[in-house]
């Protein structure tokens, strides 16, 4: 047992270290990606949401409870942060990127549409980048296929 407690050990800090790295540049992109919605008018709605009024979901979760749920959402979080990552360098690589892209939607014969990128203060950007994304797995498996694009 302990044997494979100390293999699961290391597949947690694994997956830790991978979803650090990843998240490393997500403030950066996030601040680029703000003062761009601003520079276009602001929120859709013209209010911004308020990040002090969150609920915390598990508040009244036990610690097993907290930690199965950490455990359990852990690669959902380096999806999405995948994701994230994949959006922006898509919407900021008009050399590279973005062309390849392009050509990828037109041999798809998909609509021509750029990602939504997932925005901290917009409540629903994550699911509708998620959606997207999944709309758009076989173009965006063929953009991460294609080594000449470095993803």
């Amino acid at each position: 047992f302990d044997a494979e407690a100390d293999k699961d050990d290391a597949e947690v800090d694994a997956d830790a270290r991978e979803l650090a790295e990843l998240a490393a540049g997500l403030d950066a992109e996030e601040t680029v990606m703000q003062d761009r919605t601003v520079e276009e008018g602001g929120a859709e709605d013209g209010v911004e949401d308020d990040p002090d009024d969150e609920v915390d979901a598990m508040e009244g979760m036990t610690d097993e409870e907290r930690a199965q749920f950490v455990e359990d959402v852990r690669p959902i979080k380096l999806v999405l942060a995948k994701l994230r990552k994949l959006t922006f360098k898509i919407i900021n690589s008009s050399t590279l990127l973005l062309p390849a892209w392009k050509k990828i939607l037109k041999d798809l014969n998909l609509p021509e549409k750029m990602l939504p990128r997932d925005v901290k203060t917009r409540w629903n950007s994550t699911y509708d980048m998620a959606s997207e994304c999944l709309k758009y797995r076989a173009a965006i498996d063929r953009l991460c296929a294609d080594q000449a694009n470095g993803l």
